[in-house]
């Protein structure tokens, strides 16, 4: 849990405040430059840290830097995920509340390891809770006055929070008292997160009228009307005799189920069973549950052939009109024509022997129904594991978004951690390790290649007279002379103090060679300022020309780039020796002498 914490309390700060801030903060804490990872497992100490380093850099308390934490998690962080999680929880506040006992449960379905507190919730009067957790960290009390209060405001509640002396002197304890649940409007929840798209993507479109915000409309109850409920008494529910509910003053004898639902009043029985139908012996529909007549908005269900909307499925076989009556007490799977949602129950014979009453749940397809219909949590049974579902599936891919981005994070840290291992941390060139694997890939593939080996010259002198800084600095300036005069695709390396190493593929042996040596001879000497100094250099080059189809060892190569270079330098400061691979083709008829240069420097430019 000190993760989440610990990456909640730094996106806060990042989205609240402003980069610098957490910059800060990081280094004062010395935490890593990467920040903090929710699914990593820190100690109690990092998260103190972390706290004490925030409330330094933003000179506010730890108790309100916490509290404002819990209601920006709550109200606008993560794209509302956590404000969806948490509301998954109940349908109201006081029902949320109840719902933090389950909290930990919740979370371990999406992640087994994750260690949450083990919430405690007290009804100890009228609207009045007591939410506690035994072993915790007392941060959490001020996360949690948050938390609540923005979660009071999304469902629309008055509520009052205070802090209580816990039990035994462990641990947290609130106070909560529910002073107006409905005190103002509170923020729409729909339980798919793309309902819109969803309907639009199934063709369906939602009734605007039918549940606005999960509330029951007039007249009706729970979405359904009284026109789509049996009045005759066999059918094993009766609300003809009296409307609240009660059953009849000569109830005819009933077996079963239908002794149970002739006590239920109609909305009490589309409540409990918003997926049913009764579908009379002919096969036709006399009444559709809630959630059912929503699957096919505009349209009049009862009256119509239960094959007009769905095909009809028994164990093993297609179930005709001609079978219906015999499949009373066996498992069934409707599925809404032209490949609409799939609901899975069972039949019941009602009192006559012929009506039967479906029963059904979404099953697999409770997260496309939320989506395609625009459920609310009111609109399924308070017996249904739907919203206990719905809930798992957004855990489970919040957590799988989380692991997504950890892996991708991890990546960039190890491209970066290889990237560092190749690169020369003065000069940002390549190192050594990176020009011997290239060249090793160079010489695997037979490709020509020409490898430049520079020295500097009086280099030493410069450290010596002016201080290692003035070294660098020359060192600097080489180096961007170096990339300035390559491609993107040459390797350039500093391999030693003053050694380079610049390793061009694909080049034949020609005047562009002579030409590039040259450029950088005259480069690197020109003086290089520092501070109110100048500092002079000069290069010595030994080149090697690969010519294709051959296959040398790296380490043939780099000795006679070591030999073309001593030659370099056996002739004089800031010259260039060239020799071929194999070396037999390094000297030949009608090679040019060197050519003197301007300023004393030379260059052998022959083949």
């Amino acid at each position: 849990m000190y993760g989440l914490l610990l990456r909640a309390l730094q996106d806060y700060v990042l989205a609240t405040f402003d980069p610098q801030s957490w910059e800060r903060i990081r280094i004062a804490g010395g935490f890593l430059p990467q920040g903090f990872e929710p699914l990593m497992h820190y100690n109690h100490e990092v998260l103190r840290a972390a706290l004490r380093q925030t409330s330094s850099a933003l000179g506010r308390p730890v108790p309100a830097i916490l509290e404002d934490l819990g209601t920006w998690v709550v109200a606008a962080a993560y794209d509302g995920a956590p404000r969806r999680l948490l509301r998954f929880g109940g349908a109201d506040f006081a029902d949320f509340i109840f719902s933090l006992d389950e909290l930990r449960d919740r979370a371990r379905l999406a992640l087994p390891d994750l260690v949450m507190p083990d919430l405690r919730v007290e009804d100890v009067a009228p609207g009045l809770f007591r939410l506690s957790c035994a072993d915790s960290l007392p941060e959490l009390s001020w996360i949690l006055i948050g938390a609540l209060r923005a979660m009071a405001d999304d469902y629309g509640a008055l509520v009052l929070i205070e802090e209580e002396a816990p039990a035994q002197g462990r641990g947290i304890s609130l106070a909560i008292r529910l002073l107006e649940p409905r005190f103002s409007p509170g923020r729409r929840f729909d339980l798919a997160r793309e309902a819109d798209t969803g309907a639009a993507r199934a063709g369906i479109t939602p009734d605007p009228d039918a549940h606005p915000d999960g509330q029951e409309m007039p007249g009706e109850f729970g979405g359904l009307s009284q026109a789509a409920l049996p009045l005759d008494p066999r059918a094993g529910v009766d609300f003809a005799s009296d409307p609240g509910g009660s059953a009849p003053d000569n109830p005819a004898p009933y077996h079963g189920v239908a002794d149970g639902l002739a006590l239920l009043s109609q909305g009490d029985f589309a409540r409990l069973l918003p997926l049913h139908l009764i579908v009379s012996p002919e096969g036709r529909i006399e009444a559709a549950g809630p959630l059912l007549s929503r699957m096919f908005p505009g349209q009049e269900m009862v009256g119509a052939s239960l094959f007009h909307y769905f095909q009809l499925r028994g164990p093993g076989r297609t179930c005709t009109l001609m079978q219906l009556p015999l499949i009373g007490g066996q498992q069934l799977r409707l599925e809404q024509k032209g490949g609409g949602l799939r609901l899975r129950g069972t039949a019941f014979s009602l009192g006559d022997g012929a009506r039967l009453l479906l029963v059904f749940s979404f099953g697999i397809d409770t997260v496309r129904a939320a989506e395609q219909l625009k459920l609310a949590d009111s609109d399924f049974s308070v017996i249904d594991v739907a919203l206990e579902l719905l809930c798992l599936t957004e855990a489970n891919a919040l957590a799988m978004r989380e692991m997504r981005g950890l892996s991708k994070r991890l990546e960039r840290a190890r491209r970066q951690a290889e990237d560092d291992a190749l690169t020369d941390p003065l000069t940002g060139l390549r190192n050594r390790r990176a020009s011997d694997s290239f060249l090793m890939r160079l010489c695997q593939d037979q490709s020509p290649f020409t490898l430049l080996h520079l020295d500097l010259d009086l280099f030493k002198s410069v450290n010596d007279q002016f201080g290692h800084a003035a070294g660098d600095e020359v060192l600097l300036a080489v180096a961007a002379i170096l990339l300035r005069h390559t491609r993107t695709r040459d390797c350039v390396a500093r391999v030693g103090g003053d050694e380079f190493i610049a390793i061009l593929p694909g080049l034949e042996p020609s005047l562009r060679q002579d030409q590039l040596a040259e450029q950088l001879v005259v480069q690197i000497a020109q003086p290089v300022p520092w501070r109110d100094m100048v500092c002079r250099v000069s290069a010595s080059i030994g080149v090697v020309n690969v010519g294709r189809g051959h296959a040398p060892e790296p380490a043939d190569v780099l000795a006679l780039a070591d030999q073309a270079l001593y030659a370099a330098k056996a002739a004089g400061r800031g010259r260039v020796r060239h020799c071929n691979f194999p070396p037999h083709s390094a000297a030949g008829p009608g090679q040019e002498a060197p050519v003197v240069l301007p300023g004393g420097r030379g260059a052998v430019v022959g083949k």
